[in-house]
């Protein structure tokens, strides 16, 4: 909505109606559609900036899916990603006791260094990193020059 409302073209996609239903309820319903990367790469669509929030540990096939978004991603474009840390020192313990835990919902966590071989794979790069006390990445990620 945020980049909607500087000017932006922008639309929401998610596997999850319950997501989408949410969103349309919230915002303009033309803007979120039930979907995938893999479905959105197919028809052709292109996007400047991808912006990914906390999906990458619901995802099933994280080949697929950094495929596809290779397709929709311009040659200059970006994806802003935050997403769950694996790894960070600052993940509980006892790993169930973390808020952002709930299975079958989501079951994946990725370290930053398991995250940068899959992106390696499919020809990106983390090009700038934030710090965070949360365990939590916060990266912007773009094509290998």
């Amino acid at each position: 909505m945020v980049a909607k409302k500087l000017g932006f073209e922008a639309r929401g996609i998610d596997k999850r109606d319950f997501f989408i239903r949410f969103a349309q309820s919230k915002y303009d319903p033309t803007l979120f559609e039930e979907g995938s990367a893999e479905s959105l790469a197919d028809s052709g669509y292109q996007a400047d900036v991808i912006y990914c929030v906390e999906h990458l540990c619901q995802e099933i096939d994280l080949n697929s899916f950094f495929s596809s978004l290779k397709r929709i991603l311009k040659p200059s474009g970006l994806i802003i990603l935050e997403e769950p840390d694996g790894n960070h020192f600052n993940v509980p313990k006892k790993f169930t006791a973390w808020p952002i835990v709930f299975p079958p919902l989501n079951f994946a966590f990725l370290s930053r260094k398991g995250l940068e071989r899959v992106l390696q794979r499919h020809g990106f790069k983390i090009k700038k990193s934030s710090f965070s006390w949360r365990p939590i990445m916060r990266l912007i990620i773009g094509k290998v020059e």
